[in-house]
C-alpha cells in the first residue's frame, strides 16, 4: 500500500508541475507548437486505427497459397 501511494504521490507532483510549467513558463507560441504536434500525433493514430480496421474485414482464399496446399496434403498423408 506505500509504494502504491508514493508512485500516486511522485506522479500527482510531476503532473502538477509540468501543468504548471506549461501554463506559466511557456510562450503562445511554444504552447500552440505542443498542440499542433499533438494534434499531428492524434491524425496520425486515427489514420492507424482506421487501416487496422479495414484490414480486419480482408479475407484470404485458401487456395491462393501453394505452400498451404502442400502443407496440408502432408497433414492428410500422416493422417490428421
Amino acid at each position: 500500500m506505500r509504494k502504491l501511494r508514493t508512485t500516486l504521490t511522485i506522479a500527482t507532483l510531476t503532473a502538477g508541475t509540468v501543468y504548471l510549467a506549461y501554463r506559466l513558463l511557456l510562450s503562445d507560441e511554444a504552447k500552440e507548437s505542443i498542440k499542433s504536434g499533438a494534434r499531428a500525433v492524434n491524425d496520425a493514430v486515427e489514420r492507424m486505427c482506421k487501416v487496422v480496421d479495414d484490414a480486419q474485414g480482408s479475407v484470404m482464399e485458401e487456395d491462393v497459397l501453394p505452400n498451404r496446399q502442400r502443407t496440408e496434403q502432408q497433414w492428410d498423408a500422416l493422417g490428421f
